[in-house]
This record gives structure tokens, sequence and C-alpha cells, in this order.
């Protein structure tokens, strides 16, 4: 920067001149030492950029992702996004579509599904030039989709097995306020007995029909989280956070873990990828077979085949799902009343469905509630201080 002394040998005409600059010079030092304060301050008070509390812009949301669509039809896809994006798109195979804003800040775009399977995801662009995108979706084209015959189901419940919570199984505080509920449990069919995955209590508890406690067996973990019993009375103990699998004899032995990476909290071990191979699991799990949510109804799929079910009410969510030994999925579907639906659908008989209202309430991380058998299914249910277990039928 010029300073003032460089101008005291300038010729008398240029005076003038050589003041003006000098004071243009003072003018440029006050100007510099307040824009060092003053900047600083208002970057401060400027509005954050679009995005969560860290400046950072999430992922776009897609909102009940679309799974199954009936081949050629035109298949609705609804997002949402962080802050104030300049738009979004909807990115269909490589090809990109505008989506366009509702009154509530949703956008809205559509593709149509030409072929068997059509992967898409949502892209949201910012002023900043950054571009977000959601995680990947799937689309599974379908020949037929029809509206099935759905009938209340007339068979009456059986009452397996009523249990204490905090004394039989589980925790409990003494004001009731907080409790614990065991993860999972499994049934052995023949002798009616029940398995009970207590990992607040690092074991895993097997009582019979009449509620006697056979057997508990110490585990190595608190944060076990699902158990298949095997047909030779061993079990696999699924422990989601720490990624391992252990076989569990009758007298405490365990094998070496199998290490299957973190998964989440309350995964089942039905979920995770080659399990089948090393349980009976497989049994649960057909393939091709799947429930879930369409529109605010259900939709299980066989194949190419798709048998859209209307509950009645929006459907919040398809809870879970098993397939007993005689190929017919259940399926415990949450509505938007708070009640709990046990769908059964025959893929032998698709148009034959039935329904009917259970409890099924549980609180906190429980990966399994129902277990399916030879035929029917028992669902476990939790109130403030009792377990059930109770068996259900078509």
């Amino acid at each position: 920067m010029l300073r003032s002394d460089h101008f005291l040998d300038f010729p008398a005409e240029l005076s003038a001149t050589r003041w003006e600059v000098v004071s243009m010079n003072r003018f440029i030092r006050c100007a510099a030492a307040c824009a060092a304060f003053v900047v600083p301050a208002l970057l401060a008070l400027a509005p954050s950029p679009p995005g969560d509390a860290s400046g950072a812009e999430t992922p776009p949301l897609v909102q009940l992702p679309p799974v199954f669509a009936l081949h050629g039809t035109r298949v609705a896809v609804t997002a949402t996004a962080s802050g104030s994006p300049d738009g979004l798109s909807l990115v269909v195979s490589g090809r990109r579509h505008r989506m366009r804003p509702d009154a509530t800040g949703a956008w809205h775009g559509v593709f149509r599904a030409t072929h068997r399977l059509t992967h898409y995801r949502v892209e949201a662009r910012y002023p900043n030039g950054r571009m977000v995108r959601s995680r990947a979706g799937a689309v599974t084209a379908l020949d037929e989709i029809t509206s099935p015959r759905i009938s209340f189901a007339t068979s009456s419940p059986a009452l397996v097995l009523t249990l204490a919570i905090g004394h039989d199984v589980g925790a409990t505080d003494a004001s009731q306020a907080a409790r614990i509920l065991p993860a999972s449990f499994d049934v052995d069919e023949p002798t009616g007995r029940i398995d009970v995955l207590d990992q607040v209590n690092a074991r895993v508890v097997t009582f019979d029909p009449s509620g006697q406690r056979v057997a508990a067996t110490p585990i190595a973990s608190t944060t076990a989280n699902d158990i298949i019993r095997e047909q030779d009375g061993t079990h696999l103990v699924f422990d989601a956070p720490r990624g391992e699998i252990t076989h569990l004899t009758p007298e405490g032995r365990t094998t070496t873990p199998a290490n299957v990476g973190e998964q989440p909290a309350n995964a089942r071990l039905t979920d995770v990828p080659g399990a089948a191979s090393m349980s009976s699991a497989a049994r649960r799990r057909r393939p091709g077979l799947r429930a879930v949510l369409d529109r605010g109804s259900v939709l299980v799929a066989n194949g190419r085949r798709g048998v859209r079910i209307d509950l009645g009410r929006p459907a919040l969510d398809v809870v879970e799902s098993e397939t007993d030994a005689g190929g017919v999925l259940w399926s415990l579907v949450d509505l938007d009343d708070a009640s709990m639906r046990l769908v059964s659908v025959d893929p032998a008989h698709p148009d034959d469905v039935t329904t009917r209202t259970v409890d099924a309430s549980v609180f906190g991380d429980v990966s399994r509630r129902m277990v399916a058998l030879r035929s029917g299914v028992v669902v476990m249910n939790a109130s403030n201080t009792l377990m059930t277990f109770t068996r259900y039928s078509r």
C-alpha cells in the first residue's frame, strides 16, 4: 500500500492531486480495517446453507419407496429434501426426469416399469453447486396384480405361554417405568417348549407349555438380538451389533463366532446373507415370496404375480413376515389406527386371503415377535407386566 510521504516531493501543480491520493489512501486503510471486523460478523449472522445443523445437505428421502409395479405401468416416486434445493431429478437407468414440487414441499416424479428390474435414485441440486443423491432403489415389474377376496379368520387363537416381565424374563425397575424385553424367541413344536433369548440377563431360557422353566443356558453377550433353534437342540445366537453368529449347545458350550459384519440393531438372523446355509432358518424364508407396502395396502409378490391386499385402513408397515412349512406367508401389518393385523396368504390359492386383529405390542429393540410353525404361527405380545405367546392358524 502507498504511504503519504511518497507524495511530499510532487511538483506544486500536482499538490492537489497528491492530497486527494493521500485522502483516498487513508480511506482504503480505514475500510480494510473495518472489513476485518464487520465481514466475519456478517458471515456469522448469515443463514446456514440448506441441510442439517452442520451445514451439510442430507440425502433426499424417498417416501414409501415403490418395490413392485405392473409391467409397463407408470411408477410414482415421491421424495423430500433438506433445505432449499434448486430442483430434484429422478434418475432411472441413467436417464434424468424432472421432479415437480407440491405445496407441502414434497417432490414428485414418474417413470415406466418397462424392464423386469428397474433401478432408480433421486438427486437434489443446491445453489452452492452441490449434488446430493438418495439411496438407490429398485422396482420389480410383475405380469399380473390382482385384488383377492379377504375373509376374517374363524379359528380360535390358543394361548401358549405367559411370562412375568422382570421375574421370568426381561428386566424392570421398581417403578415399572423402564422395562427391557427379550429380543427374540423360537419354538420347539414337537414338545411345545419355547426358547426365549433373555439377552438382558445374558441367557437363553426354555419354558414348557405350563410355564415351568426347564433350562437356562448362559451366553456371553447382553447385546444378542435373535435366536434360532436347530433340530438337534442347539441354538444359533445372533449378535447384530457385533456381527457374530454363535452355536450354543444345551450344556452351554459355544463355537467360535462366525463374523458376518456389523448389522442393524434389530436385524434378524434370517435377514443375514448366507445364514440359510448355516441353519434350518431357511425353512422360514421362501425365495421369491415377500410382502411389502404398496400405497397404503400390502402387496404379496410370488414370482411374476402379485396380490394387492386392502385392509380397510392405510397400512403403515409390514413389521414381520414368516412362511410356515405349508408354504403360507404370514405377515404382521401395522395400521394407521395403531392396530395390528395378521395376514395370511397361500401361494397355491393367492386369491384367498385371511386376516385377523391380533395383540402384538412390544417396546424397545425386539427383533422377532412371530415364529412360523408347520401350520400357523406363534406371536409374542407384551403388556406392562406380562409377555404372552399365542398360536394362530388359518
